[in-house]
């Protein structure tokens, strides 16, 4: 948790990129509740998502920290860090079964190689830098809980209680983002597995399933209606990418091919690094290894939970494996990490046999941590680049024009939406940062995909049109004919 919060502490220096000024721009709860409603209640039927958990945390932060970038990111990182030890309990779990959990080295290791493992991939940069995609990590953490509850009422740890704080903490997994269904899935497999191996069970089992089954149905059903499909995943405009699931998955076991440039060694990754090599002497062999081994169904789960995400991914057009490796599009490998990690940390146990194997494992493990929190540092960087840019324009905008007339237009040509990296720079969000910085004013109106009828029907005498070049990183202002306006 320590080696993990560390690395990621760098984003809190970042300016909010993108669409995560929508999310966070200062309003009331009502305001929130209505901002929302318009996305998933008819006749909106150009509605993105329905997540209502993560758009209440975002108001929270409202509260905390209002008007900053560094809480919002400090919240995707908090919840990160949590997944980091909700890995752990898991695979805790799974070492013990109905057993006490043991605490020799060869056990531990696996369970911390599974925490690093998830904590440090670099692909989880693009859903813990990026404030706009916490709908990713919280899915996880609501996902991963859920799914321990499960498998603690599975084993006869907890009663029916458990097993009702199991269903809602599944369900809001799902309402936090449409990925968190696959963690029902992997706890409807295990349930699946143990409904035909034990009779005694049959009834008990077929009634969850059923609950499951009863309760994802009427989401779909839901989603069907007002999104006219499943929301992208099953849409027709974005059609279906058979390879994408081949690339994300080994992009997922070897995230390092491209690297950004100007890459400086940070404190806050030293400290992480240390951190690392700390584990050294605690999770040394220390006698026999004892190997344990993972029960089938608890198996079957984990490679649903891995391969369902990776084939989840096909709902994406095809995309170019440098933009899976960059920022934007790496977030949809979240849910494999966690799978992958899960895997490795219930696995490595079974390999481990002797001190030598298992001297051989640490070294690995401490390689493979080292080398992902450096790349993930790199990624981070990335973001701040992005981050950097997205902050220039706005500074760019107020200065020169510092107090826009009320209900006037501002019109932009040529802003960049990502980085050289795939780090998002300005997609959406603009119109939201303008207007915070400008003192909250709701009468501003933002262009950011211009046409030419919007330059047509510009009024001269209170609107403002903008062009960013990139290469200078200058915005400039023009008149609604194109010529550069002199400064004031």
């Amino acid at each position: 948790m320590l080696a993990t919060g560390f690395v990621h502490v760098a984003t809190l220096e970042n300016f909010l990129v993108s669409d995560s000024w929508i999310f966070v721009y200062p309003r009331s709860l009502i305001d929130t509740l209505a901002f929302f409603a318009k996305s998933v209640i008819p006749p909106e039927w150009e509605a993105l998502w329905l997540r209502p958990i993560p758009m209440l945390v975002f108001w929270f932060d409202n509260i905390v920290w209002p008007g900053t970038a560094w809480g919002p990111h400090l919240t995707n990182v908090i919840f990160h860090v949590a997944n980091v030890w909700l890995i752990w309990l898991v695979v805790r779990f799974f070492q013990s079964a109905n057993e006490k959990p043991r605490h020799d080295s060869s056990t531990l290791l696996a369970a911390a190689a599974a925490c690093l493992l998830y904590g440090l991939h670099p692909l989880g940069v693009g859903s813990v830098a990026w404030v706009g995609a916490r709908f990713d990590v919280m899915s996880v953490t609501l996902g991963l809980a859920g799914l321990l509850m499960w498998l603690k009422w599975d084993a006869g740890i907890y009663d029916k209680k458990g097993f009702i704080g199991a269903v809602i903490l599944l369900l809001l997994a799902l309402l936090s983002k449409e990925q968190g269904g696959i963690f029902i899935v992997a706890c409807a497999l295990v349930t699946l597995v143990d409904l035909a191996a034990d009779k005694s069970r049959r009834r008990r089992n077929l009634a969850a399933l059923i609950i499951l089954a009863v309760l994802v149905g009427i989401y779909l059903i839901y989603r069907i209606i007002v999104f006219e499909g499943l929301g992208g995943y099953l849409g027709r405009p974005r059609g279906f990418g058979p390879v994408s699931p081949v690339y994300y998955l080994v992009a997922t076991l070897f995230p390092f091919l491209n690297f950004p440039s100007g890459w400086v060694l940070r404190p806050t990754l030293v400290l992480s690094l240390v951190t690392i090599l700390a584990f050294i002497p605690m999770l040394w062999p220390a006698g026999e290894t004892v190997p344990t081994s993972t029960r089938r169904k608890h198996v079957v789960a984990l490679l649903g939970l891995f391969f369902l995400s990776l084939a989840a991914t096909m709902s994406r057009a095809p995309l170019e494996f440098n933009m899976i490796l960059g920022h934007a599009a790496s977030r949809y490998a979240f849910i494999a990490i966690v799978g992958l990690s899960l895997i490795v940390g219930t696995q490595l146990q079974r390999v481990v046999r002797t001190p030598l194997v298992h001297r051989i494992a640490l070294g690995v493990m401490i390689v493979v941590a080292v080398s992902f929190a450096w790349r993930t540092d790199a990624q981070i960087r990335a973001w701040k680049s992005a981050s950097m840019e997205a902050e220039n324009i706005v500074d760019q905008t107020v200065g020169l024009v510092p107090n826009p007339k009320l209900n006037s237009t501002l019109i932009f040509l040529g802003i960049p939406q990502f980085n050289a990296h795939w780090a998002y720079i300005w997609g959406a969000g603009l119109e939201e940062a303008l207007r915070y910085r400008y003192g909250l004013r709701d009468d501003l109106a933002v262009v950011r995909y211009t046409q030419p009828h919007h330059l047509r029907r510009a009024d001269p005498e209170k609107d403002h049109v903008f062009r960013y070049g990139k290469k200078k990183r200058l915005l400039v202002e023009l008149d609604p004919s194109g010529q550069v306006k002199p400064r004031r």
